[in-house]
């Protein structure tokens, strides 16, 4: 009996030496899990800090170099660049919430421009008799002394005017960037962002209780709209008034303890400025640890109680365990073997010296092998030259140097069956390790099907570039067919004054000579129009620089005797490097200079003669139509390093259906359309310029009366790689 006493003990003792091992273990766990999360938590709102700082650097950069603010600062700015620019100011605070105030002031304080957003969110351009001297603001004191370039914050603070705290509170970040002209500087540009909606979002951005407090201990965030802005609340209120546990409060917050409940994560704010992140679980770690222990009582009660009960039940039940266990495993082979040999991919598993071991179904189809044939072979027997001679040494060299450009990459290559015939496959090779032992795990896709069907693709977009290209010829031959009715009709109108001049005497060797040459410059002008036609198809594919303007001309030539036949007028505008819009032809040298592109001119003109002819035959279509409808309009401008041409007409617009489908292969409105065009034009932007278009409808005023119309919008890079050819 004694003996089951200090069996009991020693059990009793044991089990309550385990639990207080296990709490304390338990106790580590849960804070360091904590200190995961918030780790995590504190890096996505330091990402939200950094990102905001870079989209508005970038932004008031943005503003600092615009053409109309340059302008309005330098020597000789007129009205237009200050309008301009209060125009640009006005649109610039109304497509952001944030921007409380948006002003340009100059080297001595004084504001030029200066839009507002008011607390009910409406905006406001200041008045020219109501800007204000801000050379003693210390934001402007210290913008002032940035260097060229560079960008400036403030401190987070309370929007401050007239010595007052602005009612109802509204927290305020000012950046600020000095203008330089030619090295000089001549300006700056301030904005002023709300930034409450910021500090909620960063708040929402963790699930503990989230405390912003600055470096002398006041909040500037907090969930409790009492205590937010404490340094400005009556009276003040401090970090250690709230968290009451915590006496003292040093200023780097290092006397906070474990047992405050509380993590604190410095940070670095937009003015550089310290501030501190304060986290506090909603569930404090002592309560979860509670939780927990009481878990681990009752499972060390039950676990004393199984130590307890007699041996041989014991003995039962992991018996019946070990059944099940065993009944389980075999369970779990059969589904792993069931899901091995049901794959879709086929594969393989080897050796360290490439000798396989298993395969599944897939392997079997894939190759023509049998499981028996292929276990205990290489696999390179599955590989042609020159891969085969070479597997062996791709696994030698990962058994070296652990390295491999094979192992743990994918792969296409040929796979070779068992009647030696070439399969193109997905290889993806990965290692393995069983019981110490390396291995390698082999999945192979077929790829016959994929590649048969890239085969068909590229016939069929091959056929439709070919009809596109028949469709192209048939709209220059109705071109030059228009092109040729004068010079004919001038011909016959000669022949028909030669029969006179014979019948009156009136022919002679100088009479004989002049008709000859009249008629010869018409044959010349028809001949010219032949060759006009042969080098707008010509070298086609060809990567060569050339001018867009050039081809834009080429076209209108070929196409000017339709237009006169139908009254259209054909406007090309060029924006040069100033920023000015102006005609922009042949003759204008000046303006033509920025659209000189590397590229592939025969497919720019065919992309540009479907454009055109279709906006020729939507004017066509209008009855009663006036000389504003008669129009088309091509626009070119330079953004970055891609050029943008816009086609546009006054022809009614495209109604929203269309609009929707415009670019779907045979999608047409037409009668006798094919529904190739556009879709062609696409194709030919996407894998062989390698630029995008769009479509939209857009208004426009023409002598006082406003015509809704649409515009096809290409942008195309300045040089196209060679891998686009």
């Amino acid at each position: 009996m004694k003996k089951h006493y200090i069996f009991l003990l020693l059990s009793v003792v044991s089990a309550v030496f385990v639990a207080v091992f296990l709490v304390m273990k338990m106790e580590q766990y849960l804070y360091d899990t904590e200190m995961e999360k918030i780790e995590l938590n504190h890096h996505g709102i330091e990402e939200r800090l950094r990102d905001f700082v870079k989209e508005k650097d970038l932004f008031i950069k943005m503003i600092s170099q615009h053409h109309a603010v340059r302008k309005s600062l330098s020597y000789d700015n007129g009205s237009d660049a200050l309008e301009d620019t209060k125009i640009f100011f006005y649109n610039l605070v109304k497509g952001s919430e944030m921007i409380m105030q948006l002003r340009l002031l100059d080297t001595s304080g004084r504001e030029f421009v200066r839009v507002d957003r008011t607390i009910a969110h409406d905006i406001v351009q200041i008045k020219e008799k109501d800007l204000q001297d801000k050379s003693q603001r210390d934001y402007f004191i210290k913008f002032s002394k940035l260097d060229e370039n560079s960008v400036g914050f403030s401190s987070l603070d309370l929007n401050v005017e007239n010595k007052k705290v602005e009612v109802p509170w509204r927290p305020t970040l000012r950046m600020g960037i000095p203008v330089f002209i030619d090295g000089r500087r001549v300006g700056m540009v301030v904005a002023n962002y709300c930034m409450q909606h910021w500090l909620e979002d960063i708040s929402k951005l963790t699930l503990n209780n989230f405390y912003l407090v600055d470096s002398d201990g006041y909040f500037i965030s907090h969930p409790d709209e009492k205590w937010k802005w404490s340094r400005y609340q009556t009276p003040p209120k401090f970090f250690n008034q709230y968290f009451t546990q915590i006496k003292a409060l040093k200023n780097d917050f290092s006397d906070i303890k474990r047992a405050d409940n509380l993590f604190v994560k410095k940070m670095h704010f937009f003015n550089n400025e310290t501030v501190f992140a304060v986290y506090e679980p909603k569930i404090p770690i002592d309560t979860l640890l509670f939780e927990k222990a009481v878990q681990v009582s009752g499972f060390i009660f039950i676990m004393l109680i199984l130590v307890l009960v007699p041996v041989f039940g014991i003995i039962v039940f992991f018996i019946k365990n070990l059944n099940e266990e065993r009944d389980n495993l075999k369970h779990s082979q059969n589904y792993i073997e069931t899901i091995f040999n049901n794959a879709f991919d086929a594969i393989f598993v080897i050796n360290r010296v490439g000798i396989i071991q298993k395969i599944n179904l897939s392997a079997e189809k894939l190759f023509g092998y049998s499981e028996s044939e292929l276990l205990g072979k290489n696999i390179n027997i599955l590989v042609p030259e020159p891969d085969h001679s070479r597997h062996d040494g791709y696994i030698r060299n990962y058994k070296d140097d652990g390295h491999s450009t094979v192992i743990g990459a994918e792969r296409e290559i040929h796979g070779l069956d068992k009647d030696q015939n070439l399969i193109p496959i997905s290889l993806s090779v990965s290692k393995m390790e069983l019981d110490g032992e390396l291995s390698f795990v082999g999945s192979i896709r077929d790829y016959s099907q994929l590649k048969l069907a890239q085969d068909q693709q590229r016939e069929q977009e091959a056929m439709l570039l070919q009809q596109s290209k028949f469709a192209a010829m048939g709209e220059m031959l109705s071109a030059i067919a228009h092109q040729w009715r004068q010079p004919l009709n001038s011909i016959g109108l000669i022949i028909q004054d030669l029969v006179s001049a014979e019948k009156y005497g009136e022919l002679n060797s100088e009479y004989l000579q002049k008709s000859r040459d009249a008629m010869m410059s018409q044959v010349r002008l028809m001949s010219d129009t032949i060759d006009e036609f042969r080098n707008f198809f010509s070298k086609i594919n060809v990567k060569k620089v050339f001018n867009i303007v050039d081809a834009i001309e080429e076209l209108h030539h070929l196409y000017w005797a339709q237009f006169n036949a139908n009254n259209i007028t054909f406007e090309l505008l060029c924006r040069d490097e100033n920023g000015v819009l102006n005609v922009c032809d042949i003759k204008t040298q000046e303006a033509r200079k920025g659209f000189t592109i590397e590229g592939l001119p025969s497919e720019l003109k065919q992309i540009l003669l479907n454009l055109i002819a279709n906006a020729k035959d939507a004017i066509e279509s209008i009855r009663d139509s006036d000389a504003c409808q008669r129009k088309i309009s091509l626009f070119l401008d330079v953004a970055d390093d891609n050029i943008v041409i816009e086609v546009s007409d006054n022809a009614g617009g495209i109604d929203k259906e269309t609009l929707q489908r415009i670019f779907e292969p045979y999608y047409t409105t037409k009668e006798m359309g094919t529904g190739l065009g556009l879709f062609i034009v696409k194709t030919l932007l996407d894998k062989h310029l390698k630029g995008t278009i769009e479509c939209k409808n857009k208004e426009s005023e023409c002598n006082g009366v406003v015509y809704k119309g649409s515009v096809f919008c290409i942008t195309l890079p300045k040089s196209l790689s060679v891998d686009s050819l």
